[in-house]
């Protein structure tokens, strides 16, 4: 009676595991390219549904880019991965763009909140610390992803 279940339930997991592991934290060896690196502000933002067009959570790693840099190319840079360093302690991730910020200036960064808590000093109590950051190889793809 319930030889079908087991199966069809590990599938299901299966299918919402990977939907999730699109955007999950990639601790990195990565760095930030200095001389193309830009520099802005990092602030946070509740995540949801992007400009991209993807539905993300808290937890993943991902940013929302800028409207400037973002519009010279509107939606190209969608799940393009950069690499982040917070130039006040050094900690650096990898992310991947999921989203635009209207409010952010050229070179700001809008972060979802477990990132921002990644490589801040003061959690997101903090709220904005300046970054620099490049962007990684079209073809880049993190270990796990």
């Amino acid at each position: 009676m319930f030889t079908h279940t087991l199966p069809t339930c590990l599938l299901a997991l299966l299918v919402v595991l990977a939907q999730h592991a699109l955007a999950y934290p990639v601790y990195t060896t990565e760095t930030v390219d200095a001389a193309n690196a830009i520099t802005g502000k990092a602030t946070w933002f509740d995540v949801g549904l992007g400009a991209c067009g993807y539905t993300d959570t808290d937890l993943d790693w991902i940013v929302a880019l800028n409207e400037a840099q973002y519009e010279s190319s509107p939606g190209a840079y969608c799940n393009r991965f950069l690499v982040v360093e917070n130039t006040q302690n050094g900690a650096a991730a990898v992310a991947k763009v999921r989203d635009m910020c209207p409010g952010c200036a050229y070179g700001s960064l809008d972060m979802s909140p477990d990132l921002f808590k990644a490589i801040s000093t003061g959690g997101l109590d903090e709220g904005v610390f300046p970054i620099r950051w490049s962007w990684l190889p079209e073809d880049y793809e993190p270990a796990g992803y």
